[in-house]
């Protein structure tokens, strides 16, 4: 990541309370590269969970109006699955 540009090793004045570390930075192209990542359609379609909680970590990274369109995507699909799964509970307990 660091070659293509994304982050980069910056310094830190502060003692290290352990070994040594490193501390990585995010130039600009690397926070529009994860902006760009975060307005993906597999964070909001996919059936497991996991992807749209870290989507949902991270999306203080996003843009704004991204940020609302994927969420409002997300709400759209539960919502028709919800629809699916109660069908489905209605059929089952007929």
């Amino acid at each position: 990541m660091t070659k293509l540009g994304l982050i980069r090793v910056g310094a830190d004045e502060s003692p290290a309370a352990g070994p040594e570390r490193r501390v990585l930075k995010r130039p600009a192209a690397g926070r529009d590269r994860l902006a760009d990542a975060l307005e993906s359609k597999h964070w909001v379609e996919n059936r497991v969970h996991q992807p749209f909680l870290i989507w949902l970590a991270l999306s203080w990274q996003a843009r704004p109006r991204a940020f609302r369109k994927q969420f409002d995507e997300r709400k759209k699909i539960l919502e028709k699955r919800l629809v699916e799964e109660r069908a489905t509970l209605e059929d089952v307990t007929r």
